[in-house]
């Protein structure tokens, strides 16, 4: 097939201000919603004879990945010294003010690293671009001094360590700091009981009213409860930490952590996530709505908390889908588990945390042994070991991060299982699809008005996301626990008239319709899921340049498939030598330069010279269908853009494999999503689009002698200022710069 040769000039005008360009709309901006839980359960200490450690090291070194990949926050581990040293995670807290500065409890570092390293870390991840959060412990003290009786002794609480001197010289530890005491003579569940060492009271001397008027005003806690204000304070303005996650909420009187949470900061509260470890949904949003009222409720400060929840109840149904590997999981129960879907009262989105594993439900790590040890660092030996708590994900934990990463709520994602267990790519997969498509409420099957083509209802269940609207988002999650089977469902999605693919890449050479009525097919394999949203998308990765190409705005259209596989790549030719890592591949429409389809691998729109690639042409047998693509009969126009010499050019010459050729697509996807290769047959070797065709490209020349894309760049900003000899950002600043579609469709517009 020939293209005409033509001369066609692309002025693009790069919308931009101080701060970049103004970039798409947004369900593409990175907002700092994935949380990296950046360290498991016995952390690598290092080598414990020095006063060095690792931690805090390992945080700095990754933070440029981290960001790469799509994350804006990291939850550290407890800064501060435990009674454990150089041994603790942490979470036996002793002096709240030794970040590893102190020569006590056996060592100067914390099992993380001294101060420096650790004020190193947090300077390395803000200047990575992200956020820390750091972990808090609140309801207890561990590692006493001496002992001294408690205030109001109880025959059955005899631990009467009580008395704190840490090096720090900052907030010291007496007996009427903690439960029991005068001030509160019990030792009841949950707020007063001593589980982990010794509990903190926070309202000594000052609770003599009973039953439940804790707090008059954000002066009037007790002493200890000030200086765990006090310190907190210190944290964000000393040392520059951004969110919190607090440890042990469960124990926390709502009386303490709402002043708390309110005396943080000057101004707006920070981000807070509170671990309260139980599955019962009725008891977490109970404490949850305590503590958001009490300031106003029943204290007389004006101000009140914001608190997030860790989803337990979501985490243990997930853990139950993932590990029951025969199916046996009653995928419905997702339309009641999670604190989103609870039926005695949602919590909002935005206060809800969502998780597959933690430090506490995966507890192997590192422990010093003696040497020689399995391994050896410095002086110190270890093995791999695992505590108690141990209640991991062990299978198809994919499934589960489908879920979280497509679900409202604030998504967490493991250390171990980003770094041990391999599941980056995949993961990162996911946090792609999350920002591109996955906005508005949420919608479980059993109000889609579901219609099951067989009788599985208990195999298959369906999130859907309303998104924004537009069109240009929104997405239905299919997830499938049948171990052998295939399954799918009809039901009412986002979308009306529209297009739709599974962007997992499950099904490639397929999509479904969303007919008038909002209903579409939505299919699942075995143990698998797949995340269907309009055709017409391209998720950008992290760090991933936009297509140098002008998609035009064609969503929902029909699909026509071109594979150019990388065995050919020797035949295809650009301006005289073959394509080259970072090239792009289009089909431009029949008219102008916009692309109708790009060439991508994986999510990539660049060749990799490894993996094939595959263009899906947007278009249809009628106008409707087409959305401004091509129709039946239109010229596929293969352009390329040579990175080499930073031109666009048209292919002059293509070649297509006859009709009826089986061909294997190795494609560039997850593991999870089955085998790398997808054997079809070809349909349709004329070069014209076709609707629901399959095409495969075996060679084409692009030489600059038959056509040129002329692309003129203009940044705008406002006009030249002499004096800074600079544009000025008066466009920008005054909200001139339209950033409404199809403005906002890219960082570029036509």
């Amino acid at each position: 097939m020939r293209f005409r040769k033509f001369v066609r000039a692309l002025a693009i005008l790069m919308v931009a201000n101080s701060l970049g360009p103004v970039g798409p709309a947004t369900a593409q901006q990175l907002q700092p919603d994935v949380i990296m839980q950046g360290f498991y359960w016995n952390t690598h200490p290092g080598d414990i004879t020095t006063n060095q450690g690792v931690w805090w090291d390992t945080l700095a070194t990754v933070a440029g990945n981290l960001y790469d990949s799509g994350f804006r926050t990291v939850w550290v581990p407890p800064p501060s010294k435990g009674f454990a040293g150089a041994y603790d995670m942490g979470y036996g807290i002793y002096d709240y003010y030794d970040l590893g500065e102190y020569n006590q409890k056996g060592a100067i570092r914390t099992r993380h690293g001294n101060r420096g390293q650790f004020e190193a870390m947090i300077a390395g991840l803000h200047n990575a671009g992200l956020r820390v959060m750091a972990d808090v412990v609140l309801n207890h003290r561990g590692g006493a001094d001496a002992q001294a009786p408690h205030e109001c002794n109880d025959p059955l609480n005899p631990d009467d360590w009580t008395v704190f001197n840490p090096l720090s010289g900052r907030f010291p530890g007496v007996p009427a700091h903690f439960h029991p005491n005068n001030t509160h003579c019990d030792v009841d569940w949950p707020y007063h009981q001593p589980l982990f060492f010794q509990d903190i009271c926070y309202f000594n001397p000052v609770d003599n009213i009973p039953p439940d008027a804790w707090y008059f005003g954000p002066h009037n806690l007790g002493p200890a409860a000030d200086s765990l204000v006090a310190w907190s304070r210190w944290l964000f303005d000393s040392k520059g930490i951004d969110e919190l996650r607090l440890d042990a909420v469960k124990h926390i009187e709502p009386g303490f952590l709402a002043p708390f949470l309110v005396e943080q900061v000057n101004g707006a509260q920070p981000f807070a996530v509170g671990e309260f470890f139980d599955g019962d949904m009725g008891l977490v949003k109970s404490y949850h709505d305590q503590v958001e009222a009490f300031n106003t409720t029943i204290g007389t400060g004006s101000k009140d908390a914001n608190l997030a929840l860790f989803d337990f109840n979501l985490r243990y149904a997930l853990r139950d889908l993932c590990n029951d590997t025969g199916g046996g999981f009653n995928m419905w129960d997702l339309n009641t588990r999670g604190l989103r879907f609870n039926p005695g009262g949602a919590l909002p989105a935005e206060d809800i945390v969502t998780f597959v594993e933690s430090h506490d439900t995966d507890r192997t790590g590192f422990v010093v042994v003696p040497c020689p040890g399995t391994i050896q660092y410095g002086n110190t030996c270890l093995d791999i070991t695992t505590d108690s708590g141990h209640d991991p994900v062990v299978f198809d934990k994919h499934m589960a991060y489908a879920y979280i990463l497509a679900a409202e709520g604030r998504p967490t994602v493991f250390w171990k299982d980003w770094y041990w267990y391999h599941m980056g790519d995949e993961i990162k997969w996911l946090m792609t699809l999350r920002r591109a498509t996955a906005t508005g409420n949420s919608t479980p099957i059993k109000s889609l008005n579901p219609w099951f083509q067989s009788g599985h209802g208990g195999d298959l269940f369906v999130l859907e996301r309303a998104g924004s609207g537009s069109g240009a988002d929104g997405a239905a999650l299919a997830l499938n626990d049948n171990p052998g089977n295939t399954y799918e469902v009809w039901v009412n999605t986002p979308f009306q008239d529209t297009e739709l693919r599974d962007y997992s890449d499950a099904f490639l050479f397929e999509s479904t319709h969303a007919f008038t009525d909002t209903r579409a097919l939505l299919k699942a394999n075995a143990r698998n899921y797949a995340w269907f949203a309009p055709t017409g998308l391209y998720p950008q990765p992290p760090g991933e340049p936009a297509s140098s190409f002008i998609l035009g705005n064609h969503l929902g259209a029909k699909l026509h498939y071109l594979v150019l596989r990388a065995s050919d790549l020797n035949n295809f030719i650009i301006n005289g030598s073959p394509i080259q890592p970072g090239d792009e591949i289009a089909v431009l429409h029949s008219t102008g330069t916009d692309a109708v389809g790009l060439g991508r691998i994986g999510q990539s729109v660049r060749w990799d010279g490894v993996n094939d690639m595959i263009i899906e042409v947007l278009g249809g047998s009628n106008a409707g269908e087409a959305k401004g693509g091509l129709l039946d009969g239109d010229a596929l126009r293969l352009a390329v853009y040579d990175r080499s010499t930073d031109k666009m050019v048209a292919a002059g010459s293509v070649t297509f494999a006859a009709t009826g050729t089986n061909f294997v697509m190795n494609a560039k996807r997850p593991a999870s999503r089955g085998s790398a290769g997808v054997s079809a047959s070809v349909t349709n070797d004329n070069g014209l689009y076709q609707t629901g065709g399959i095409s495969v490209v075996t060679a084409f020349t692009a030489n600059a002698s038959d056509l040129v894309l002329l692309e003129a760049k203009v940044w705008l900003q406002g006009p030249y200022d002499t004096a800074p000899h600079e544009m000025s950002t008066y466009l920008s600043s005054n909200g001139l710069i339209p950033t409404t579609a199809p403005y906002a469709e890219d960082a570029r517009t036509v």
